[in-house]
């Protein structure tokens, strides 16, 4: 099948879709990737990407057509201007860089922000293709959780979420909780559908090798990977740490950038955590497989808000699969994943006290047990997020929409 990807991020980028991509051209699809210039998470045109744009124009078979874009930079102007820029260019470039290609469906892979749906509904209106969404964040929930509050600016978002999920033929949400509210809120019943990530094949290969980082074979390492931002909640985790910090074998190591890492190194030092927790910046994503594998515990976590107890972060697949106990704050769907699989421990940000007691009794169980805990999150991976399996389920959706047309 003809595909058309529109996605805000790519590769050299590192998020979920690079991966979805592997698997659509393993199944011998044609794929296009509209998307624009890498500046994600530290909010600079990437420096390789600048030096030498011809490199990443192909990604193994698949052509990518860029559009320019404003670099988010460090500021919340700075953010607004990258989505916007990034609208109107795919806006007025993307029907134009995809001119010479015919596509049967097009694919938004639709991460913050829901806008980026707004340019694929353009084209496929003007090629008569449907638009299928993979939807990451719900908006305007996510903006409200970040602290927006102007009611009429998520007044008139809202209007225009309801106007692009009646626009798609299929709408793909990670979570079962995900699928009840889109479908309770904007009335829809048949084309919502539950469609979770899952761990890129390179976690699957269970060789530890040498971490890119330095873990202390006799201290409790938890590492935590990925985007340090306003949603991660590192106020409570600062908390958590120095409630734990009697411990004096339990380090936290946190790996990735974002917005507020500046913020979080502030807070380390203020609270004399240095010798505690340990920034690392980010790394190449062939790195996470060893560093996973070399951590003792595994740290993911999400602000106390109600559309948080409804998401699944990303990461969740890949540290189930990396066969390590998961330290979850994150109330709602993801903790009782956790719990009910009895893959590690679970806490919420209103009781931190029981949550640090959690923490400081796993870092005392002997390995073995360490070692089972880790053991039920792998087998629940690949009972529930199997790639192959799920992109089989995606070609359905593929087949289920172009019918409709």
């Amino acid at each position: 099948m003809r595909v058309l990807l529109v996605t805000h991020h790519f590769w050299p980028e590192n998020f979920k879709v690079n991966d979805l991509i592997d698997g659509l051209l393993d199944k011998g699809h044609d794929v296009t990737i509209l998307t624009g210039k890498p500046n994600y998470p530290e909010g600079k045109i990437y420096p390789e990407f600048r030096d030498n744009p011809q490199k990443f124009r192909k990604f193994r078979s698949a052509q990518i057509k860029r559009v320019p874009v404003i670099p988010r930079g460090s500021s919340r102007i700075q953010l607004f201007l990258n989505y916007l820029s990034f609208l109107f260019s795919l806006s007025l470039l993307g029907p134009f860089k995809t001119r010479k290609k015919k596509f049967d469906c097009i694919l938004v892979f639709a991460v913050s922000p829901i806008s980026v749906a707004i340019p694929a509904i353009l084209i496929s209106k003007l090629r008569k293709v449907p638009v299928l969404l993979w939807v990451l964040d719900l908006w305007p929930e996510t903006l409200m959780a970040l602290g927006f509050k102007s009611k009429g600016l998520l007044g008139f978002i809202s209007h225009v979420v309801n106007f692009i999920y009646k626009q798609a033929a299929i709408i793909l949400v990670p979570s079962k909780g995900a699928v009840k509210k889109i479908k309770d809120d904007y009335n829809l019943q048949n084309n919502v559908f539950f469609f979770p990530g899952w761990a890129e094949e390179l976690f699957n290969i269970n060789e530890a090798g040498q971490p890119v980082i330095p873990l202390e074979s006799d201290c409790f390492n938890i590492v935590f990977t990925g985007n340090i931002g306003e949603a991660q909640d590192f106020g409570s985790l600062i908390k958590v740490a120095n409630k734990c910090k009697e411990v004096k074998r339990i380090k936290w190591h946190i790996v990735g950038d974002g917005r507020k890492k500046s913020w979080l190194d502030k807070k380390i030092l203020e609270n004399g955590l240095d010798n505690t927790i340990y920034t690392h910046g980010s790394f190449d994503v062939s790195e996470m497989p060893a560093l996973l594998a070399n951590a003792d515990a595994l740290l993911l976590s999400l602000r106390n808000n109600p559309i948080f107890e409804i998401t699944i972060p990303g990461k969740f697949q890949t540290y189930c699969s990396a066969r390590k106990p998961i330290i979850s704050l994150a109330k709602g769907e993801v903790n009782n994943l956790v719990d009910d699989i009895n893959a590690g421990v679970t806490g919420v940000s209103d009781n931190l006290d029981e949550f640090a007691k959690k923490i400081i009794d796993l870092s005392k169980m002997p390995n073995d047990k360490l070692e089972k805990i880790g053991k039920n999150a792998s087998l629940f991976a690949k009972r529930e997020f199997n790639r192959d399996h799920l992109i089989n389920k995606l070609e359905d959706h593929f087949k289920q929409a172009t019918s409709k047309k």
